[in-house]
């Protein structure tokens, strides 16, 4: 269903991007997640179809080196602040312009906490710090917010490889 890659930065990248995310005045407020009314959360978009987003995308290269993509797609930071009982987003797919495409989904966690993503499939893959997770974008999953840390922040990659 998705493969799981443990401790993929080193302490040092690892600790520099925390250290942007939670100090910057990087975020946009998003009134819905994947759908109507599932919940609001913040974003920061690194990489959209039409090019280069974000002048901080080059603090995302020990991940993008890691990919290592033929081509970029999307490139997404989303943020959940700590709820009193999980939101759940919408099951969706990853795809293009609503196209199904053939290309893949990662998702980076840079924090631990009780969040998830889970699979429609029933399958859940934890928040855990330093942890990338891929799958093939046609599968439906959902964001799952936590109720134990004050954020839960993930990386969201779409590519062609």
């Amino acid at each position: 269903m998705f493969e799981v890659k443990y401790n993929l930065l080193n302490k040092e990248e690892l600790d520099f991007l925390k250290n942007i995310f939670l100090k910057e005045p990087l975020w946009i407020f998003n009134q819905e997640q994947a759908g109507e009314n599932d919940g609001c959360f913040f974003s920061h978009p690194f990489f959209k179809p039409t090019g280069v987003m974000s002048h901080h995308i080059h603090l995302l290269n020990p991940i993008i080196n890691f990919l290592n993509p033929i081509s970029i797609i999307n490139i997404r930071a989303n943020l959940l602040v700590k709820r009193s009982k999980p939101q759940y987003s919408i099951f969706h797919c990853d795809h293009m312009n609503n196209t199904k495409v053939n290309h893949k989904t990662s998702i980076f966690y840079l924090n631990t906490n009780n969040g998830y993503t889970e699979f429609k499939d029933g399958s859940k893959c934890m928040s855990e710090e330093n942890k990338l997770i891929t799958f093939n974008a046609d599968q439906e999953h959902r964001a799952v917010s936590q109720t134990d840390q004050n954020y839960r922040i993930v990386i969201n990659f779409n590519y062609f490889n």
